[in-house]
């Protein structure tokens, strides 16, 4: 008896916890590197397997419902050896039920990434403690790319782990780097302190509960109930477009359209003129640099 309860306990403990990521990284460099190009494809291998071998929650993840995604980091420049600027690219997506289609959730494009990285050291998780930045360059979007996640199937789910992500930008700061990537008072206001700043902030409150009403309210119930989805869809973009109008030019609600403009106009391709037209006002409201996409709805 005493052997298979600790066994079962065995059990219990190593299914308590799994990797919630499954990310395809990239590394590649826009100028010649004064590193072994090896270097690159090292570097590569320690992010993926950071990204992907790291617990980042307590919860446990099959692997059908681990976070899909893409990251592309992009050397730049190397003004000394294995000192690096570049930009990162994040793209995230989450299953839609009752179908096969992906939603995405992030496509970001981060041009702000400083770090030092000579492959001696290992990645480390983190959130108050700076072991380097490379690592909490990819703990912070680790955490922003499962809080988000989270958020489109829970109303306030997300909250955890985008305080994680706080917590992380706040230990950036106070250990005074005042990098345009991290920094609140550098006047850049596009970067990963205002992303989880504009997330808790009371003006933006309904964004949230609109962003899980999108997701989970609406696209979840698309391929089922296609008319009475869009309108709940619509609703959605109705309140976020007021959020705009409230507290415009923010970060989150410019990842929002950054991430959604394609899907979108392929969600209100088949409604009545009168929404696509409410659709199109809201999201150029938004973001009016993606006209490009909205304007498709009036043809």
């Amino acid at each position: 008896m005493h052997k298979f309860i600790t066994a079962l306990l065995v059990i219990i403990s190593l299914h308590g916890y799994s990797q919630e990521l499954n990310f395809n990284v990239k590394v590649v460099a826009q100028t010649k590197i004064l590193s072994d190009p090896a270097f690159l494809q090292a570097m590569e291998k320690s992010i993926s397997d950071f990204m992907n071998n790291t617990a980042w929650t307590d919860n446990f993840y099959e692997d059908y419902e681990k976070i899909k995604g893409t990251l592309q980091l992009t050397i730049t420049s190397e003004l000394v050896q294995n000192s690096f600027d570049g930009e990162l690219i994040l793209k995230t997506e989450r299953p839609v039920y009752y179908s096969n289609y992906s939603s995405p959730i992030l496509n970001i494009i981060d041009k702000h990434v400083s770090f030092n990285y000579n492959g001696s050291f290992p990645l480390r998780k983190t959130t108050n403690v700076v072991f380097d930045q490379l690592s909490s360059l990819l703990s912070y979007y680790a955490y922003v790319s499962i809080g988000l996640d989270e958020e489109s199937f829970k109303n306030g789910g997300g909250e955890p782990m985008m305080q994680k992500a706080q917590e992380l930008v706040n230990t950036m700061v106070s250990s005074g780097d005042s990098s345009d990537g991290w920094s609140n008072i550098s006047g850049f206001r596009n970067n990963r302190y205002y992303l989880v700043e504009n997330f808790f902030n009371p003006q933006l409150r309904q964004f949230r509960q609109a962003f899980y009403e999108y997701h989970r309210m609406g696209l979840d119930k698309l391929y089922l109930e296609a008319e009475k989805s869009r309108a709940v869809i619509l609703s959605s973009l109705t309140a976020i477009g007021q959020a705009n109008t409230d507290y415009p030019g923010t970060k989150l609600l410019n990842e929002f359209s950054n991430a959604k403009a394609t899907e979108v106009v392929e969600i209100f391709s088949p409604a009545d003129r009168g929404q696509k037209s409410k659709v199109m006002d809201i999201m150029l409201g938004i973001d009016p640099s993606k006209s490009l996409y909205y304007v498709k709805l009036a043809q």
